[in-house]
């Protein structure tokens, strides 16, 4: 994980597997913005146009069929088995459009991302998430202060959307404010984010469910907390020791993130 390696973003690539994490985490689009950037380091632009198009694509396929599917029907399908699916597809299309250049890449020891930084960038398009998990609430009946509720998942979203910001700047190789904007920015985010999960999950007569999902978000939070050191750690030491136990965390998340 070093710095030059970080900069040095005109031949490292995305590996099939790195992508296929960053799909299952964020979705198809998620995808498309690997794979644009390993045809841009390939010197293949044009196709990186292309890839936004045949992300489209993709992506209106399988919620279209999501929607035409029976209700019945979906209520069975477990709930793990959706982002698997469309995982599978999307990791077929890498492999007919990029799998030749990416073992070509492999066998001649040229450098990779490392797959947590694909799974941070999936956590980028997924950071909208939560706000369409919690919708339902604004539709509840105002049995618990619900204006504390709203306001305080409110503010929890922003606040993680603002945070995501690191990944953008590690996708442009900017190590150093990366290295800055962990500590400065990002950990104090989600520390604000414990303290509202904990106000949340106080409120009086705050239904079971609600009061689950705030407290499985606490520990969302810390694991987010928990993969910033590591990241910050990892860059600050030079060194890629870090990277399968970011991978875990990430897994974690995804876990939770699942069960919400």
């Amino acid at each position: 994980m070093t710095t030059e390696r970080f900069g040095e973003q005109d031949n490292r690539l995305y590996s099939q597997a790195a992508i296929a994490i960053a799909t299952y985490l964020g979705g198809p689009v998620a995808a498309v913005a690997l794979m644009r950037r390993n045809f841009i380091n390939l010197g293949q632009e044009q196709w990186g146009k292309h890839a936004f198009f045949i992300g489209f694509i993709v992506t209106v396929m399988i919620f279209l069929g999501i929607f035409m599917m029976p209700e019945a029907i979906l209520e069975k399908i477990p709930e793990p088995l959706i982002p698997a699916i469309y995982t599978g597809i999307i990791f077929l299309i890498v492999e007919r459009l990029q799998g030749t250049k990416i073992k070509e890449h492999n066998e001649n020891n040229l450098p990779f991302f490392s797959k947590w930084r694909a799974a941070g960038i999936g956590a980028i398009y997924l950071s909208g998430l939560l706000a369409v998990i919690f919708t339902y609430a604004y539709l509840s009946p105002d049995d618990f202060d619900s204006v504390a509720y709203d306001q305080g998942i409110s503010e929890f979203v922003h606040n993680e959307e603002q945070s995501m910001e690191v990944f953008i700047l590690l996708e442009s190789g900017q190590i150093s404010q990366v290295v800055r904007f962990i500590p400065e920015r990002a950990i104090p985010l989600w520390q604000r984010n414990l303290e509202i999960t904990r106000d949340i999950a106080g409120i009086e007569g705050l239904y079971p469910e609600l009061k689950t999902q705030a407290e499985q978000l606490q520990e969302y939070a810390h694991l987010r907390i928990k993969s910033l050191e590591l990241i910050r750690k990892g860059l600050v030491e030079d060194t890629d020791d870090y990277d399968t136990e970011i991978d875990m965390i990430f897994m974690e998340i995804n876990e939770i993130l699942e069960n919400l």
